[in-house]
């Protein structure tokens, strides 16, 4: 392989380093390029964003943009050098696909009606234009609205049964399989063509079925599109070797399939990519005429494949060794020969995200489901509301509010502006009624919710409130107590001895271990000394100090 490399449409190989080219290639276009440059800010500095294409003899295999490109500086001693080299990871064009996000969502239309809209909106601007959009499966309702397009193209390529992608010319494709193409050799044992080694087989279980069961759209009414596809002679074929029935069940969920018809297809569609137990193989080649995508045929009868097997080449992974010498991994997996399938299998990583697709939707219709019990049953009693309503000689008119619930009024007259009686139940469990009228449609309620969540009550008893304020009115001191007493009996006390205090009126002194102002006959003075016969002395404070050496002393007055 004479390979070129360009960045930015300039070519650029004579930058790249030797042994740093690594190409991952498959059969959907979504490939990766990983290389080295070494180069100066002055020569060329690559940037990501650029677009980056290699080239087999004029033949493009690989076409993308640079996704990443950290640089390093190539030290010398001095760190005088001026060189970089900067490691060049570039992907293909699907990525486009994931970075825009769509905004709409659509009833009553195909999935290729919907690839088409994506791709006006917000693709072709991007430079893709259409190579071929199917009509794909047939769309209830879909909301795209918040989602990458990649991943609503994943959606709805997964429910018509299709694939997607884009090529190294930048063209969309939308459909079921692809123009069949053999390669360019057949790995044959016995044939001329030699230049295949290391080559290994594998058998695996994992994602075959030969039983496929689609659930598809839920309808109002309870019933569900479902549909059953089998391969009977594969079920034959694995009884014979496993024993028991040989049945492999898979069943795919999707709310996107709304006809049985659309299910059929995609029934048919998924036993065709995995209704056959895969054999995959892997070998080595310095041919670089290998491309993902095209069909291989296989005769290996040291392994087990003893007749012509046809597979399609699902990855090519190119290597540079060094110089112009490349050597090329190829990974590929049966098909059946009668028909063969161009669509990849899914790997683990895609396998767990539809998986995980399926039971965000199986969520989703759940909560969906059992919204419209909820509106179902509201509507019933609504309903029930207006039978009880005439049952007992009042009028019921319902309104709908901005929140789209509904609120059913019983009133006395004809129509709520005329009514003096109204009564309504806002909430479950709660009930509100006025007879002072509809006044303009704020009523004043009586014991009850309004429709705004303000209670009216009688009396409120409870454990705490919480609040971020309260607005009492007018409070009576006379039936609020503090302790045994009432705040009006405690204020008037407490007033009472601010006033002596205030005044000196008032023969108190300071307990300063309780904080209060107490009567000394009340507390600590003896029969020997009172008050007055303290104040009497007429002592300045050391001489009374220097009279009393005990508290027997001071008691007795004996000073």
């Amino acid at each position: 392989m004479a390979y070129t490399v360009k960045i930015g449409g300039a070519d650029k190989t004579s930058l790249v380093k030797a042994r740093t080219l690594l190409m991952k290639l498959d059969a959907d276009y979504r490939d990766s390029c990983d290389f080295t440059v070494i180069t100066t800010v002055a020569g060329f500095l690559p940037l990501a964003g650029m677009p980056v294409t290699v080239e087999d003899n004029s033949v493009t295999v690989f076409s993308g943009q640079i996704q990443n490109a950290p640089t390093t500086k190539i030290s010398t001693i001095d760190g005088s050098s001026t060189k970089i080299m900067v490691r060049i990871e570039a992907v293909a064009h699907y990525q486009i696909a994931y970075r825009r996000y769509a905004n709409a969502a659509y009833a009553s239309v195909t999935a290729g009606d919907i690839v088409t809209d994506l791709h006006t909106d917000f693709l072709a601007g991007e430079g893709i234009s259409i190579g071929y959009i199917g009509a794909g499966a047939d769309i209830g309702e879909y909301d795209a609205r918040g989602r990458a397009v990649g991943s609503v193209l994943d959606s709805l390529a997964s429910s018509s049964g299709y694939k997607w992608y884009i090529t190294h010319n930048k063209e969309l494709y939308f459909q079921q399989d692809g123009t069949v193409v053999d390669a360019d050799n057949d790995i044959d044992e016995t044939g001329l063509f030699t230049d295949f080694r290391n080559v290994q087989k594998q058998e695996e279980l994992e994602l075959y079925r030969n039983r496929q069961i689609i659930k598809g759209a839920s309808f109002d009414d309870g019933t569900r599109i479902e549909f059953v596809q089998e391969n009977a002679a594969e079920i034959t074929a694995r009884a014979a070797i496993e024993g028991g029935t040989g049945i492999h069940e898979n069943v795919e969920s999707d709310d996107s399939v709304t006809t049985l018809e659309d299910a059929e297809t995609l029934a048919d569609n998924l036993l065709k990519k995995y209704g056959t137990v895969p054999i995959s193989i892997e070998f080595q080649s310095f041919t670089m005429a290998w491309r993902p995508g095209t069909r291989l045929l296989v005769y290996l009868p040291s392994l087990g494949i003893a007749t012509n097997r046809y597979f399609l080449i699902e990855t090519v992974n190119i290597r540079d060794l060094g110089g112009t010498l490349l050597t090329a991994t190829i990974k590929a997996s049966s098909r059946d020969e009668m028909n063969f399938s161009t669509q990849m299998r899914d790997n683990y990583i895609s396998y767990f995200r539809k998986l995980l697709d399926s039971e965000k939707k199986a969520i989703a219709r759940s909560s969906e489901y059992t919204n419209s019990v909820r509106a179902r049953i509201e509507e019933e009693i609504l309903k029930f509301n207006e039978h009880l309503s005439g049952a007992l000689g009042y009028y019921s008119t319902i309104i709908t509010n901005p929140d789209d619930s509904r609120i059913a009024y019983q009133h006395d007259q004809p129509t709520l502006a005329a009514s003096t009686y109204i009564s309504c139940v806002p909430e479950p469990g709660t009930f509100a009624w006025t007879n002072t009228g509809w006044n303009a449609g704020s009523p004043s309620w009586n014991y009850g919710y309004t429709q705004d969540g303000n209670a009216v009550f009688r009396l409120l008893s409870t454990v705490g409130i919480n609040a971020d304020w309260i607005n009492a009115g007018s409070i009576d001191t006379n039936v609020i107590y503090v302790g045994d007493e009432t705040l009006t009996t405690a204020l008037a006390n407490m007033q009472t001895q601010i006033s002596e205090l205030a005044s000196g009126s008032g023969n108190f002194i300071r307990n300063s271990n309780f904080g209060t102002y107490e009567n000394p006959y009340d507390t600590f003075w003896g029969e020997g000394l009172t008050w007055d016969l303290l104040e009497s002395r007429n002592m300045d404070w050391d001489t009374l100090e220097a009279s009393i050496t005990d508290w027997n002393e001071l008691e007795s007055g004996d000073f």
